[in-house]
C-alpha cells in the first residue's frame, strides 16, 4: 500500500519550493560585497608618502595615468561656491606651501555620488569583471546605466560644513571640502541611490556604507611636519569662515577618466518614473 504524504507536509514543501524560487535568484545577483585586498600599502602610515603619490602624482606633483569611471555629481561653475573655491585655489597656488600638494582643476570638482572602478586598483573589481579591459568595463557599465532609473528628484541640497582631515591615522591624504545634506533626508536619498547604484553595476567597495561627501581640491605630495600642517589648515579655515556654504548639485553623471585632472561625462543618470 502506497504512503501519501500528509496535506501538511506537501504544503510546507510547496513553500519551501516557492521561498527558494523567489529569493534564491535574488541572493545570487546581489551585489558582491569586497573585503579588499589582504592589505592596501596607500593605508601603511610608515609609507615615505601621502595616498596620491606614486599612483594619481609623482613626487613633483606631476599628474599620472590612473583611468577609470564613476558615478559623480559635477559642481557648477556658475554657482556661489564655485566662485568662492576659485578664489581659494588662487590662494593656495600662490602659497609658499604650495610645492607640499598637487591642485585639481577648477573643471574637475565634483561629489562622487557611487565610487567607480580604476584600473590601478584592480584587486578591487568583481569577479565578474576580473578579465575585462578598462574600456570593457566602461561599455558594460554604460549599457547598465542607460535605462537606470535615478528615483531621486534633483537637485541635491548640500552644505560644506568644514574641510576634511589632512591625515588621519598617520595616513597623509589632501585638500577636500567636507559635506553633509541640508537635511538628514538628504543624505538618507544620496545613500540610497548609491545602493540602488551598487545593485545594478553588481559591486560595492568596503568603504560603501561609510563612505563620506566631499569634493577635493588637491593631494598632497608630501609628508607635512606640525607647522606646515598647521599653517595649510589655518589658509583653508580663514577662507572657510567668510565663504558660502550651502549649494546645488543639479546632475548625476556616469564618467570615466585617464587621470584626475579631467572627468568625462558619458550619459546623465535620468529619473524615469518621478
Amino acid at each position: 500500500m502506497a504512503i501519501r504524504p500528509k496535506p501538511t507536509a506537501v504544503f510546507l514543501l510547496l513553500v519551501a519550493s516557492f521561498i527558494i524560487y523567489v529569493f534564491y535568484p535574488y541572493q545570487m545577483s546581489s551585489p558582491e560585497v569586497f573585503k579588499g585586498p589582504v592589505s592596501d600599502e596607500r593605508f601603511d602610515p610608515n609609507r615615505p608618502y601621502p595616498i596620491g603619490v606614486p599612483s594619481k602624482f609623482d613626487v613633483d606633483g606631476k599628474v599620472q595615468p590612473y583611468a577609470g569611471c564613476t558615478v559623480t555629481s559635477p559642481l557648477s561653475s556658475s554657482s556661489e561656491l564655485h566662485v568662492s573655491l576659485v578664489s581659494l585655489y588662487e590662494k593656495l597656488a600662490a602659497s609658499h606651501l604650495s610645492n607640499l600638494y598637487a591642485l585639481l582643476p577648477t573643471t574637475s570638482w565634483h561629489m562622487t555620488v557611487f565610487e567607480g572602478l580604476t584600473n590601478p586598483e584592480r584587486d578591487y573589481w568583481p569577479k565578474y569583471l576580473k578579465d575585462k579591459s578598462m574600456d570593457e568595463v566602461v561599455a558594460i557599465f554604460k549599457s547598465k546605466l542607460e535605462n537606470f532609473d535615478l528615483q531621486c528628484e534633483l537637485p541635491f541640497r548640500l552644505s560644506v560644513v568644514g574641510f576634511d582631515p589632512l591625515q588621519k591615522a598617520g595616513v597623509w591624504y589632501g585638500i577636500g571640502l567636507t559635506i553633509v545634506g541640508r537635511s538628514d533626508g538628504e543624505l538618507v536619498r544620496i545613500k540610497a541611490l548609491r545602493d540602488r547604484l551598487s545593485d545594478a553595476l553588481g559591486y560595492q567597495m568596503p568603504w560603501h556604507q561609510s563612505y563620506g561627501l566631499h569634493i577635493s581640491m588637491g593631494y598632497l605630495i608630501r609628508k607635512l611636519t606640525e607647522v606646515q600642517e598647521k599653517e595649510l589648515r589655518s589658509l583653508v579655515m580663514d577662507h572657510f569662515a567668510t565663504m558660502s556654504k550651502d549649494f546645488e548639485l543639479e546632475v548625476v553623471e556616469f564618467s570615466t577618466f585617464k587621470d584626475m585632472f579631467a572627468f568625462e561625462p558619458l550619459i546623465p543618470l535620468k529619473n524615469k518614473t518621478i
